[in-house]
């Protein structure tokens, strides 16, 4: 059994807050204070020099044979190439940066509807394995690296619409 010793309280508690000594700073980004200073944004030079080197490493001229078409595709990819380079920047950062792994080419056929009954998961998986290179002695690599991955882009299309008979050259 339990009895109250003390009487209940009948006025207010005292107000114990101590007032909090805070001010707000608004802080402003500028790049030449960061780390990012010396970084430097693309323009049409660094684009066409990464696409020249990027082209000049894969194995684009070897998948399409025709000297023409070649020459057709490697025009694309310089016209498209600054997308190209942002989409694989956004898929190697949800990846194993810097490179694409298959799970992640995976999902990103799902999220772009390419796997279908003409293109099964499984081409996708041999298109992976032909575009992978494999990394020199001493150096580790998870996944395809941006040269690597256009020539996906490129064998995709070509197994998908070329192979199935939808379109009659790559």
């Amino acid at each position: 059994m339990h009895t109250t010793i003390a009487d209940f309280r009948t006025e207010d508690p005292p107000v114990l807050i101590k007032e909090l000594m805070t001010r707000r700073v608004e802080r402003v980004f500028r790049k030449e204070n960061s780390v990012f200073d010396p970084w430097k944004e693309d323009d049409d030079l660094t684009l066409q020099m990464a696409c020249e080197n990027d082209l000049g490493s894969s194995k684009l001229s070897k998948i399409v044979k025709d000297p023409f078409e070649t020459t057709k595709a490697f025009d694309y990819v310089f016209e498209k190439f600054a997308e190209l380079k942002q989409l694989f920047l956004e898929l190697s950062c949800n990846s194993h940066f810097p490179t694409v792994t298959q799970q992640t080419m995976d999902s990103f056929a799902d999220d772009f509807k390419l796997v279908d009954k003409q293109f099964k998961q499984s081409a996708l998986h041999i298109c992976f394995a032909a575009s992978y290179t494999k990394p020199k002695p001493g150096q580790t690599k998870m996944g395809l690296n941006r040269p690597e991955f256009i020539e996906i882009l490129f064998r995709i299309a070509i197994e998908k619409y070329v192979a199935s008979g939808a379109i009659k050259s790559p």
